[in-house]
């Protein structure tokens, strides 16, 4: 190999490296800009407005795996989604199309573990959630930006760990 295409081959590497450097840190930086609610877990589910999203985690594949919940004074509609619902428009689809039902909710704080209790119907059928929120939690990528909380989701007695979440816009 002639000196000319050595050097050109470790400009190249070089440039790929260093292209692969920048494009890491501007995906660690969008992670970085979207931090957890400061707010308290009671007055941020009182007072956001919109759904709220319940599922294993952010990527979850199943087509209907995700619960939506609407948090309203003390009323709560039930909605089964097959993703988290980024604008408006598509919160507003999963309200007409995917209600499950409606009930009452409370939410009680003990030191520092707060517990979201739902008492709701589902197409008649009494069901009881319970939300043990575990921390909080926030992600960005390029297709979701989300925050809310890791919790402990118990249905029925049931309980199985996940998340609770809120679109940002």
């Amino acid at each position: 190999m002639s000196n000319f295409k050595k050097i050109i081959a470790i400009i190249m590497t070089g440039s790929a490296i260093l292209i692969a450097g920048c494009n890491k840190s501007s995906s660690d930086h969008s992670n970085a800009s979207l931090k957890p609610s400061s707010k308290s877990p009671t007055e941020q589910i009182k007072t956001n407005s919109g759904l709220w999203f319940s599922a294993k985690d952010y990527s979850q594949k199943s087509k209907s795996g995700f619960e939506a919940f609407e948090f309203k004074g003390n009323k709560v509609a039930l909605y089964t989604a097959s993703k988290i619902a980024k604008t408006t428009s598509d919160q507003n689809k999963i309200k007409k199309d995917g209600q499950m039902g409606d009930g009452k909710y409370n939410i009680k704080t003990k030191g520092s573990k707060t517990i979201v209790n739902i008492n709701a119907k589902i197409s008649g059928i009494p069901a009881n959630y319970k939300f043990t929120i575990k921390g909080k939690t926030a992600k960005s990528t390029k297709s979701l930006r989300a925050q809310g909380f890791t919790v402990d989701k118990t249905v029925d007695h049931d309980t199985v760990s996940g998340i609770l979440v809120q679109p940002v816009h």
